[in-house]
């Protein structure tokens, strides 16, 4: 199964959080961040795939719209 939207954005955030913090390493800081642009890129994707069935339902929505005025 794979992680919701919001979990992958609540995961950056502590990603974030942790390269900020003072006491993590340059090393370890490259690595958050590189695991950070991976669930980035993988949460744009998910969004880019939700915004494709959104205008899939807006237009199956107006075609139905158009179907009832035209039958009436």
């Amino acid at each position: 199964m794979t992680e919701s939207i919001e979990k992958k954005i609540d995961k950056l955030n502590t990603m974030i959080d942790k390269i900020e913090e003072d006491q993590t390493s340059i090393d370890d800081a490259i690595s958050l961040y590189s695991d950070a642009m991976t669930l980035a890129k993988q949460s744009f994707e998910d969004l880019e795939k939700v915004k494709q069935k959104i205008n899939i339902v807006k237009k199956e929505g107006a075609s139905l719209v158009k179907e009832s005025h035209t039958s009436d």
